[in-house]
């Protein structure tokens, strides 16, 4: 399409406009520019809006949301239309105002010399200049067929090659600011030479058409001809400096390569959990945060050691991602994030980002298991033994799909008692201790993984915790989340960037809140969201942010009626770091939540921890250092509070067998 469509010197122009520079936004920006009907863009990372706005910057654009108030978007669309200035719906929802509708549909109607269209309930004249583009930040949006029909849709979702060259140019400006500003310079002066080279081909081509004398005896031809030689000469001697500069930075950015292929990659990670739950939404900008955090904490590095920083950033980045992420997921999805970035950074190597590392077949066997429920051989275990027949139905349907495990079936047949034993053991995951029959002692883990799926299922959680613990790249720490810390999230918010927490059954953050309001001195406004409390919540807002106090809303998921406005009023909220003024926004998952504050806000999830460590250290991080200090006997009170504790880590531990050894004995 590039090559057919494509204007070369329109999609240099639109590089520097800030389009990401992949074959995939480039083919979307030729289908918009060659479409008679409006683009509609997916746009969850906001790319494609910030070309328009760079685009269209010169032609005095305007914006409108669905959160606006109806007579402000009538007002700003009237004169739009009118004067021929550009507008941009942004975060657009799956249903469309009616006041939208004729725009959607271009029914613009011819009275006398004047094209005029119908807004509200006025019929305005309709400029020829006007431009309406329109963007939503949801990535799976189910629009109708009647607004299908009237828009060219185009996804402008990030790809991987785009991302990486993203990755890229702010890990060389962070290292090399001086030579990427040349590199950026010199992509605006060859795309204005090549604007340049065109203007004049076509002056020359436009006088030789509208030549009356014979062209070589044409003056102004001749003279045209002559300065355009000229010309063409230095533009070109401009071109070779600019590629030579180009060559330059290349080299440079080479260095960096493994940085922005492991970043770029790692945001598919978050893409995917959108899927387990839909509170767990991420920017791009949020995700380049976490990113610049990473490359300023390898400021104390020398430059010169480039190897060394390379391993760094990476390392940092995937640490600071792990930590970041986790707050705002639950306990039980916590494991699920680190294994899908272990397969994404084992999938494929830098080195050779074509050839894919990861069987998907495998990965996907081991997260479902055998789907097979007859028997093409008789179990041999007979009626009532160790190994079921659906076990034994998926171990053969292991052994014909998977090379390594085709003889499997056999092996088992043979040595019966000897997997009998290993099926009995505790800890039969342990291969080497466990003694497994060769070959399959020796297999990589995730085949080891894929086999337990079928033989021990409630081992694969052991054996994806000993995949990611013994990976190079991971380790340990990527087992053990990080304990919720409240001051973490409010150190990492502003006035205009509200705090999301996420509940779970039963869990109430007011006591959290409150302490750490008086450790800021802060004033807390609470109110508990439903039915006849939105007026109230937005007063309590307006009197919060004049006041520089705190409010929470509390039960957001029980008036999804208020989002829309919420939404607008954060929207609106003019950014000051030096604000006291916080938002605190508690809510069970929900998919009526808008996308925009979850993309922008800051999450964190509240409910106790998996296990005695990470429950214990919950404990710990609730107590003041001053609570220690101020007993007259530390020692002895230090002790208590363990005992307290390991106590109460021990009895939420022991939730997960409901009354037995309570009310139920063993």
């Amino acid at each position: 399409m590039e090559k057919v469509l494509g204007d070369g010197v329109k999609i240099q122009k639109w590089y520097i406009q800030k389009l990401p520079q992949e074959t995939f936004a480039v083919e979307n920006a030729i289908i918009m520019d060659n479409s008679d009907r409006w683009p509609l863009m997916i746009d969850p990372q906001m790319q494609g809006n910030a070309w328009i706005k760079m685009m269209e910057k010169e032609n005095k654009f305007e914006i409108i949301k669905p959160t606006m108030d109806v007579k402000a978007q009538t007002r700003i669309l009237k004169n739009c239309v009118s004067l021929g200035y550009p507008v941009i719906l942004e975060d657009a929802n799956e249903t469309f105002d009616p006041i939208i509708e004729p725009l959607l549909g271009k029914q613009i109607e011819k009275k006398g010399n004047m094209w005029t269209i119908k807004i509200g309930d006025e019929q305005i004249e309709y400029s020829r200049d006007f431009k309406f583009y329109v963007t939503t930040k949801l990535s799976k949006p189910h629009f109708s067929p009647e607004v299908c029909v009237k828009v060219t849709m185009l996804n402008f979702q990030v790809t991987e090659v785009g991302l990486e060259d993203q990755m890229l140019n702010i890990v060389v400006t962070h290292e090399d600011p001086n030579n990427m500003k040349k590199r950026n310079d010199a992509i605006i002066k060859k795309a204005d030479n090549m604007i340049k080279k065109a203007q004049l081909e076509d002056k020359i081509l436009n006088q030789i058409a509208t030549s009356e004398v014979d062209i070589l005896e044409d003056d102004v031809l001749v003279e045209t001809l002559d300065e355009s030689k000229s010309q063409c000469k230095l533009i070109d001697q401009q071109l070779i400096e600019a590629e030579q500069i180009m060559k330059h930075i290349e080299n440079v950015r080479d260095q960096f390569k493994p940085v922005a292929f492991r970043v770029s990659r790692l945001f598919f990670v978050l893409v995917q959990m959108m899927n387990v739950d839909p509170m767990y939404q991420y920017s791009l900008d949020f995700y380049k945060m976490i990113y610049e955090r990473a490359l300023d904490n390898g400021n104390s590095i020398e430059k010169g050691k480039r190897n060394e920083k390379v391993k760094f950033f990476i390392k940092e980045f995937t640490s600071l991602l792990y930590e970041n992420i986790c707050r705002s997921l639950f306990e039980e999805h916590k494991l699920l994030f680190s294994m899908l970035m272990l397969f994404k950074i084992v999938e494929k190597t830098v080195d050779d980002p074509s050839k894919i590392l990861l069987d998907a077949r495998e990965v996907r066997f081991m997260m479902v298991g055998g789907s097979r429920v007859e028997m093409a051989r008789p179990n041999p275990t007979g009626e009532g033994g160790w190994m079921t027949d659906k076990m034994w139905a998926s171990i053969l349907q292991i052994s014909e799909e998977f090379d390594v495990f085709k003889d499997l079936g056999s092996n088992i047949e043979r040595n019966l008692d000897e997997w009998e034993r290993i099926y009995n053991l505790q800890q039969p995951q342990e291969t080497k201790e466990a003694k497994w029959p060769a070959p399959y002692g020796d297999m990589p883990l995730l085949k080891i993984a894929m086999f337990l799926r079928v033989f021990r299922p409630d081992k694969v959680i052991p054996i994806i915790k000993k995949m990611i613990v013994e990976d190079k790249e991971l380790g340990p720490s990527y087992i053990v989340p990080p304990p919720f810390d409240m001051e973490k999230s409010y150190s990492d918010s502003t006035n205009k960037v509200p705090i999301i927490i996420v509940l779970s059954p039963g869990a109430d953050p007011m006591n959290e809140l409150q302490k750490l309001g008086g450790q800021y001195r802060a004033k807390i406004q609470a109110i508990s969201l439903g039915q006849g409390q939105a007026e109230i919540a937005k007063n309590s807002i307006q009197f919060a942010i004049e006041n520089n106090e705190w409010v929470v809303l509390q039960n957001c998921h029980l008036c999804p009626s208020f989002m829309p406005t919420l939404e607008g009023i954060i929207d609106n909220i003019v950014e000051d770091k030096n604000s006291g003024f916080r938002m605190w926004l508690t809510s069970m998952p929900s998919p009526n939540f808008p996308v925009t504050i979850l993309q922008n806000g800051v999450k964190a999830t509240i409910e106790p921890p998996k296990g005695l460590k990470a429950n214990m250290l919950r404990s710990y991080l609730g107590i003041d250092q001053t609570e220690f200090e101020s007993c007259d006997k530390p020692t002895a009170y230090k002790a208590l509070m363990w005992g307290l504790c390991f106590f109460n880590a021990l009895i939420l531990e022991r939730r997960k067998f409901g009354p037995l050894g309570w009310n139920i004995p063993y």
